[in-house]
């Protein structure tokens, strides 16, 4: 154990955050993989699939031309909330270049404009809800999340209005239905093409 000079117990290495993302920087983690920080749990994130990719590809396309002039839409770029202790690479990311430093590494989750997941297969149901909370919990405007696995069928769903660490409202549509986003982006998100 280790004590401070007053003679109690000091925090173990981890609780520090800035330690949190330096050893998370300082991994070296296989190509095409990726590793998030949730909760203080280093969670290795497979290699995506094809069709995940294709949903990807059709929400940059989407939300790029729809985004505000002065935001940027970035793909695995890192989302940090470091009151819950998590470090988040989403699939899709937008945030106004404004409220982002140039040289930082990651964008604090207040400071998006939308965040978008598509959950993976072997994504567990407990990492997608922390996700959820966290990212209410730190004010992320809005968040999107394309689940190709969902029980009943495949579903995305629109998370908006965070408030009390909790989304006020969840907009859902099954595949091939279309969702409506709101400002700043203002447009139907037709999902026929997932």
């Amino acid at each position: 154990m280790v004590y401070t000079p007053s003679g109690q117990q000091a925090p173990p290495l981890w609780a520090n955050w800035e330690y949190l993302v330096g050893a998370w920087q300082g991994l070296n983690i296989p190509e095409g993989w990726r590793l998030e920080l949730i909760e203080e749990r280093l969670v290795p994130v497979s290699p995506p699939e094809y069709r995940h990719g294709q949903i990807v590809d059709v929400l940059h396309r989407d939300f790029a031309a729809r985004s505000p002039r002065d935001a940027a839409v970035f793909r695995t770029v890192s989302v940090v909330i470091p009151s819950r202790r998590s470090l988040f690479i989403p699939d899709l990311l937008v945030a106004a270049e404004s409220r982002a430093a140039s040289d930082a590494v990651s964008v604090e989750a207040e400071k998006t404009l939308l965040v978008a997941e598509i959950s993976g297969k072997a994504e567990s149901a407990g990492d997608r809800e922390l996700k959820l909370w966290s990212y209410a919990h730190a004010g992320a405007p809005l968040y999107l999340v394309v689940d190709p696995w969902a029980k009943g069928g495949s579903v995305v769903r629109l998370y908006s209005e965070p408030h009390n660490a909790a989304y006020l409202r969840c907009a859902e549509v099954r595949f091939g239905e279309v969702i409506e986003v709101p400002e700043p982006f203002g447009f139907s998100l037709d999902t026929a093409e997932f």
